[in-house]
């Protein structure tokens, strides 16, 4: 259970993940160690699992989005989310209810970028079915 605190942290780091813990201590009214023992705590429960960067609308141009559906063989769905966390080039991975088991969003600099990805996720076992959708705008 997340106490006032911990809640406050987490909707500054929302705001700006590179907040110092300095500045962070000062807006909670509490000290800089205990701040830091907050943010290690938060991280080694799993509830912070990293920090990451926000790209301006220049540098979005440039990139090409794409929402990919998998359909998985059964039992093999947790291991293989756990495997795709790891993809540098995949935001986010859900698990889903219906005829996919899987919708991840990609994000790479190119077309062949993208092509390169989805090739490495069809060839991991248990991927059945993939449907890439690429966002156009």
């Amino acid at each position: 259970m997340l106490d006032e605190n911990d809640q406050k942290l987490l909707q500054l780091l929302t705001i700006n993940a590179r907040t110092p813990v300095s500045t962070l201590a000062k807006k909670l009214n509490i000290a800089r160690t205990t701040a830091q023992a907050r943010l290690d705590r938060l991280e080694h429960r799993g509830i912070i699992k990293g920090y990451t960067v926000k790209l301006g609308m220049k540098e979005e141009r440039f990139s090409v989005r794409a929402t990919t559906l998998l359909k998985l063989a059964p039992q093999t769905t947790d291991s293989l989310v756990s495997k795709l966390q790891n993809y540098i080039e995949i935001s986010s991975a859900v698990i889903l209810s219906g005829r996919y088991d899987v919708k991840i969003e990609i994000l790479v600099p190119s077309i062949s970028q993208l092509d390169t990805t989805l090739r490495m996720i069809g060839d991991l076992e248990g991927v059945e079915e993939i449907e890439t959708l690429i966002h156009l705008s």
